[in-house]
């Protein structure tokens, strides 16, 4: 077998193994790169079989034409590159329109190309190519060849400056994925340019691009970065405040951002770390962090955070659980809100429930809406009451007792706080009905301070004089829902006077 024989075998045989690979690419047809590295596939083929046709063709014109497949392959590899990297950095994202601003490029200069026959710009005339004298296209260029190279090798150098800037923008997965992709390029650009500059008689470039294929490949859907991490939402993540994590079903980190690195003690080897070894002092149980609902962290400078803890399972396209993505938002300042708010309240329980003298906490809402209608017809609410019995029983009915302090239990003779509450409109007097009346009307007009010396009797019927203060702790709106009446019992001085 020639050399030329086992060169057609293997261009062939690459060719074949091209083909081959489209099949896990429509695989993952649903994955946004797919469209590129279809691209780089198909043009990978048209470059071999073109590169196989010009080795084994007679005729000067055949050769162009052979020759043309050649450059269509070259720039369908390179747009598909660009394509693929553009999209993994999220600088342009592969849609139709993407796709047809693409296009330009190749069908351009095929047009060129084709057209040779009447300019003399891509290659030379016939009459100056003689095919089995040829190595490579490049012996027979003409300025278009020159002009496509240029422009074919500037866009490889930008899609390499985007995945290269990427990598070093980026940590963890997402810097060895862009590294990887970055790698994928030198295999065909390395055997291309040997053979342009005349450095090797045989053209190893379709071997070249066989590699870079499966490199993608693996690359993209079989070491699995990006379904874990997608471009858009990396860049967003990666600059978040809120710490984000992502594990996989063995409960080790495959992915963090910097605000949760400074929670870690992983330093930079955190990746594959076991999540209960990621965390600096990290909670309780933390592989069940996923399920959980807040963390707490204690620091050494920061004592401990709190954290709120949001988890999604992030699944395969064949619906099994591949990782857990958690974002941990810190709630330390509101937890301890909450915590001073709690304490601040157990003191205020103390001081009413421990305090000397009688305190009710009334809810007078619906006192105050039926006083309202009465006193549209009733200029005197004190007269009114006297002359209608019944209608101030009723209304008193509707005074809702919401807490007492130990000290009214004592005052009224009482067995329990549920039984003085309920009996509230047992302890009132003649005199009382008076200061009642007194009190709505103040609070009709709108003072939200009231104070009288007024009588109440005890559960066992013993007369109590009491100077009675109302407060509304609301400051604005009618809100008659906390009314709080303290009283301080004056019966002994009312009978020494």
């Amino acid at each position: 077998m020639s050399t030329q024989e086992l060169y057609l075998l293997v261009v062939g045989l690459v060719v074949v193994l091209l083909a081959i690979l489209l099949v896990p690419v429509y695989r993952n047809r649903h994955h946004s790169s797919a469209p590129g590295l279809l691209i780089v596939i198909i043009g990978g083929i048209a470059y071999s079989t073109g590169l196989g046709l010009t080795e084994s063709v007679t005729t000067p014109q055949q050769w162009t034409y052979a020759a043309n497949v050649v450059v269509l392959g070259t720039t369908l590899s390179i747009v598909g590159y660009v394509l693929l990297i553009a999209d993994h950095t999220n600088v342009v994202k592969t849609t139709r329109k993407t796709l047809l601003i693409a296009a330009v490029y190749p069908v351009t200069f095929q047009l060129a190309f084709w057209t040779n026959s009447i300019h003399h710009l891509a290659w030379d005339p016939y009459e100056a190519i003689t095919p089995a004298a040829i190595t490579g296209p490049h012996e027979a260029a003409g300025i278009l060849v020159w002009v496509h190279a240029t422009i074919g090798y500037s866009l490889v150098l930008i899609a390499l400056v985007l995945a290269l800037r990427e990598a070093v923008r980026s940590s963890g997965r997402r810097r060895t994925q862009s590294l990887a992709l970055f790698a994928t390029a030198f295999p065909p650009a390395f055997f291309y340019l040997l053979s342009d500059l005349d450095l090797t008689t045989i053209n190893l470039a379709p071997i070249g691009g066989l590699a870079q294929a499966f490199a993608l490949i693996w690359v993209l859907f079989y070491a699995n970065f990006l379904n874990v991490i997608p471009a858009a939402r990396y860049r967003a993540v990666e600059r978040m405040t809120d710490s984000f994590v992502t594990i996989d079903t063995a409960g080790r980190v495959i992915d963090s951002n910097p605000a949760s690195r400074e929670l870690s003690v992983s330093g930079p080897d955190w990746e594959q770390t076991l999540i209960e070894e990621f965390f600096q002092n990290s909670p309780r149980q933390p592989t069940q962090i996923a399920d959980a609902d807040t963390v707490a962290f204690e620091t050494e400078f920061a004592g401990e955070r709190q954290f709120d803890v949001t988890s999604s399972p992030v699944f395969a396209p064949d619906g099994t659980l591949e990782a857990h993505q958690m974002v941990l938002r810190e709630i330390t300042a509101r937890v301890n809100r909450e915590k001073e708010l709690h304490e601040s309240r157990e003191r205020y329980r103390s001081l009413f429930e421990n305090s000397p003298i009688v305190l009710w906490e009334l809810d007078l809402s619906a006192v105050m809406k039926e006083v309202e209608t009465i006193a549209e017809e009733a200029t005197d609410l004190t007269a009114y009451f006297e002359n209608h019995p019944d209608e101030y029983e009723r209304v008193l009915q509707l005074v809702d007792v919401l807490k007492l302090n130990q000290n009214a239990l004592e005052a009224y003779n009482a067995s329990s706080k549920e039984e003085l509450a309920k009996r509230y409109p047992e302890i009132q007097t003649s005199e009382s009905l008076e200061t009642n009346s007194q009190l709505v009307q103040q609070l009709l007009e709108g003072n939200n301070h009231f104070r009288a010396e007024t009588t109440y009797r005890t559960l066992d019927d013993e007369l109590r004089h009491e100077r009675i203060e109302v407060t509304i702790p609301q400051t604005a709106g009618d809100d008659y829902s906390r009314v709080l009446l303290a009283s301080i019992d004056v019966t002994d001085s009312k009978t020494y006077e």
